[in-house]
C-alpha cells in the first residue's frame, strides 16, 4: 500500500473506483491547487498578440504613435523619480507585489503540507 492511499476500509470496490475516479478527475481540473495550464496559454496568446498589434500600428505611424505614447506615460513620470532612500516609488511598489507573491506562494505550500 503506498502512502497516497488511505487505509482499507468496508467500501465497496465500485465505491473506491468511483472515488478514485473523482479523485483523479479534480486533479485534472486543477481544484487541489494546480495551475490552469489551458487559461495560462490563452492568455499568454492573447498578450502577444495585442503586442504584435500595438507594434504593428505604431509601425505605420511612427512619430504620432510616440508622441501619444510619451503623453499618456508623462503621468507616470513623478513615480519614477528618486524618492525615499534614493529608490523610487515605482521600485516600492514593484518589492511590495513582489513579496506579496511570494508570502502568497509560501502560505500555500505550508497550507499543503498539513
Amino acid at each position: 500500500m503506498s502512502e497516497a492511499e488511505p487505509a482499507p476500509t468496508r467500501r465497496t470496490a465500485s465505491a473506491r473506483r468511483r472515488a478514485r475516479r473523482a479523485r483523479l478527475s479534480a486533479q485534472r481540473r486543477g481544484e487541489e491547487g494546480g495551475a490552469d495550464a489551458v487559461g495560462s496559454i490563452k492568455f499568454a496568446g492573447f498578450a502577444a498578440a495585442l503586442l504584435v498589434f500595438v507594434a504593428v500600428a505604431a509601425g505605420f505611424r511612427e512619430s504620432e504613435a510616440a508622441q501619444r505614447l510619451a503623453s499618456v506615460f508623462a503621468v507616470f513620470g513623478p513615480i519614477a523619480e528618486p524618492g525615499l532612500f534614493g529608490v523610487s516609488a515605482l521600485e516600492w511598489m514593484a518589492l511590495a507585489l513582489a513579496f506579496f507573491l511570494i508570502g502568497r506562494f509560501v502560505l500555500k505550500a505550508l497550507k499543503s503540507r498539513r
